[in-house]
């Protein structure tokens, strides 16, 4: 497994995404599996949470709320959050048709053909996206640095430790043009500083353990992001190598334990 999973990450300072039911619209509209069994050719899975399967916090025995590709699903909750079918494109009470910009890093290839994906489930629902590529530094820019977006595609590069807080905390959030904030969304809520808090607070690895249970059932809930998929790191190695044991954080630091039988 790698340490990246793939989303698509949402403006939560848009007034549109606050509404839970649009965002388990656009999530239900995406077909994720067909991302995994194309785009990654069934190396990887879909995620349902921002937390690494491998991590030793991840939650295995939580049954999480799925978001299975439905279109008439989407379709029933972007009505219930009022919005209507005009024409094949979803509008509100003022005839505002649902339109976003997505912007896409480019030089991942998987990245951009899942944005391409995403934007042909979100039109079969009534949602326009224009794709808008661009080069990452000036992506960084745009999204990270000025919060000037309506999406984004990015991958989330975790580490060893569960901690999250520098993704997802109120301090993390900047909306002051010019100054970086990791909390790129900008999602917060007073549930969620407290779960990270008491996950950060503590060196009790059960404690600990409850903390991310806890943060992993709130943020499949929530969907704040657009969870993707984790896509497996495909390694080929000499049959008569020994010792090689990968792992999702190591890759050369036991190479001193390697050898090549004859």
């Amino acid at each position: 497994p790698n340490n990246l999973f793939q989303y698509m990450g949402l403006n939560y300072r848009n007034p549109i995404f606050q509404n839970i039911k649009v965002r388990e619209a656009i999530m239900t509209a995406i077909d994720r599996k067909n991302m995994v069994e194309k785009l990654i050719e069934g190396n990887g899975e879909v995620k349902d949470a921002p937390m690494l399967s491998s991590s030793w916090a991840y939650p295995k025995d939580v049954e999480f709320k799925k978001y299975d590709y439905d279109v008439e699903k989407a379709k029933s909750l972007l009505e219930e959050a009022g919005y209507t079918m005009k024409d094949g494109v979803m509008v509100d009470e003022s005839g505002k048709a649902l339109s976003f910009t997505l912007d896409v890093p480019m030089g991942n290839s998987i990245r951009e053909q899942a944005a391409q994906i995403i934007q042909a489930n979100l039109k079969d629902v009534g949602i326009t996206v224009e794709l808008n590529k661009m080069e990452f530094p000036a992506l960084m820019e745009k999204v990270v640095a000025n919060h000037d977006f309506d999406m984004y595609m990015m991958g989330n590069n975790l580490t060893a430790d569960p901690d999250l807080t520098a993704y997802w905390s109120s301090a993390a959030v900047s909306n002051e043009a010019g100054d970086m904030g990791w909390n790129i969304s900008g999602f917060t809520t007073p549930e969620l500083d407290k779960i990270l808090e008491t996950g950060a607070g503590t060196t009790d690895i059960e404690a600990r353990k409850a903390a991310y249970k806890e943060f992993a059932v709130y943020m499949n809930e929530q969907i704040p992001w657009m969870y993707l998929f984790e896509q497996d790191i495909i390694i080929a190695a000499n049959p008569k190598l020994e010792g090689f044991n990968p792992s999702v954080f190591r890759d050369f630091a036991d190479a001193q334990n390697w050898s090549l039988s004859k």
